[in-house]
Parts: structure tokens; C-alpha cells; sequence
């Protein structure tokens, strides 16, 4: 019987995932604790780069959106954000983690089922998974 190598990308994206998993902690990387103890998705818009790292900013969009007058003003944000941080990890000698998409930026085909507060552990390593491969593709992804 002939093996076949493993696909590339989807090695890549495995890769990647196990990189974000064993270096943060996907629940609070992925949602944020609002009033009352509810959570919520992360939308990637806000980013505290002394407060958040190792917390890779997230992209707030699925596509970086540039309009004649430049990029809008969350993804200029993001892109001060994600040097600042890709800077700081380079300085301490951690790997820098790979652009992620949002949850709150994700289609919602990806994000309908799925409750912050009830996730097993494979539902928060799609969730991660999906959060990269959107921000490789800079489109939808289906879940």
C-alpha cells in the first residue's frame, strides 16, 4: 500500500493551530467576559499591547479594507497592533503567532452554533483553525 504525503496546507494550518493552542489560551483569546459573567466573541478591535501580550491582536475584518484613502481605521489599528506585537516577540525571542481573523469577523456559519460558555475542546480548536485559515484566505470559510 502507497502512502501519500501530507497535504501541505492543511499541515501548515494544523501547525499553526497547535502553535496558537499550546501558547495561549483559545477561550480567552476567542471571547472576553462582558457584564454578569456572560461572555462574548472577541471582535478584534480593541488591543493592549503591554496588557494582551502574548495575545496576538486579531484581525477585525475578513478582508483588509482599503478604500482610496487607505486601509479603514480598524485595520490601521490592526496593523499597528500586529508590528507592535510581532516586534515585542521578536525582542524576547518568542515565535510569533500566525494572523488570525476575529470570531466576531467570521462568517456566522462558522460561529452560529457555538456558545462561549459551552465549547468542547474540539469546538475551540475549529474555532482557532478557522480563525487562521480566514486570515490566510482574506474570505469566508466554511465551517
Amino acid at each position: 500500500m502507497t502512502r501519500k504525503k501530507p497535504d501541505g496546507q492543511l499541515a501548515s494550518l494544523a501547525e499553526d493551530t497547535a502553535l496558537v493552542l499550546s501558547t495561549v489560551d483559545a477561550r480567552n483569546l476567542c471571547s472576553y467576559t462582558a457584564g454578569r459573567g456572560a461572555r462574548s466573541w472577541q471582535s478584534g478591535l480593541v488591543y493592549d499591547k503591554v496588557r494582551d501580550y502574548p495575545f496576538p491582536p486579531l484581525r477585525p475584518h475578513l478582508e483588509h479594507e482599503v478604500s482610496r484613502f487607505g486601509p479603514c481605521a480598524d485595520c490601521y489599528i490592526y496593523d499597528v497592533s500586529r508590528a507592535a506585537y510581532v516586534d515585542r516577540a521578536t525582542r524576547s525571542g518568542d515565535q510569533v503567532l500566525p494572523e488570525m481573523v476575529a470570531p466576531h469577523g467570521l462568517p456566522a456559519s462558522v460561529t452560529a452554533e457555538l456558545n462561549p460558555f459551552h465549547m468542547s475542546p474540539p469546538d475551540w480548536i475549529a474555532l482557532v483553525a478557522a480563525m487562521v485559515e480566514a486570515a490566510r484566505r482574506g474570505d469566508t470559510v466554511d465551517a
